[in-house]
């Protein structure tokens, strides 16, 4: 009796340890995903801030604090990694309430597992979803549209575009092309993948 008490009590020890291996585990490959997608950004766009969100905080991995070329932080973007084999919905609700805490302009989701019909990215609810291998791609069209934002067009909006690649690295000449901005269009096929 006391030896099948004994018995009991090391197997029961036994689950409780490899339970909390399997938690360490765990813990330990979420924080070598964050590391992997807080990496390259970091690498990618050297004058922002990326930093990781710290733990107990809002959600996400980690908040990119975009800076412009006069040196101002010009928006943020709250980035979600996700490496799972099967698509949630429910991520698109928390990442948003994320967002809010975080007071981030945008969220990104990146993920191996897409919604149905997803490929390599879209936008979701107001939630960017990106495959891995987009993620790059997709956070340098964000970034660029917070460091170089576009004014509002509107009735008495005039941006001027010139075709030069000198022009194309300065912000708009608003002095020039007159009320067109409704014809403005950026085709994805002008970014490499």
């Amino acid at each position: 009796m006391e030896k099948d008490q004994t018995i009991a009590s090391m197997q029961q020890k036994i689950e409780e340890l490899k339970q909390k291996a399997e938690q360490g585990s765990q813990q330990l490959q979420g924080e070598v995903q964050e590391l992997e997608l807080e990496s390259p950004l970091r690498a990618k766009f050297l004058f922002d801030s990326v930093e990781p969100v710290p733990k107990g905080e809002f959600g996400g991995d980690a908040l990119h604090r975009v800076v412009s070329p006069s040196g101002q932080t010009s928006g943020t973007i709250l980035w979600e990694s996700k490496r799972t084999k099967n698509w949630s919905d429910g991520w698109l609700a928390k990442l948003r309430e994320d967002q809010r805490t975080a007071k981030a302009d945008l969220s990104v989701l990146v993920s191996q597992a897409l919604p149905k019909g997803g490929e390599t990215f879209d936008v979701i609810d107001g939630v960017w979803v990106t495959h891995p291998r987009a993620a790059l791609p997709v956070g340098t069209v964000l970034r660029h549209n917070r460091a170089y934002p576009l004014p509002m067009c509107g009735a008495d909006c005039a941006i001027g575009l010139d075709s030069t690649k000198e022009a194309s690295m300065r912000r708009p000449n608003r002095s020039t092309l007159g009320n067109h901005c409704d014809k403005l269009t950026v085709s994805l096929t002008d970014f490499p993948v």
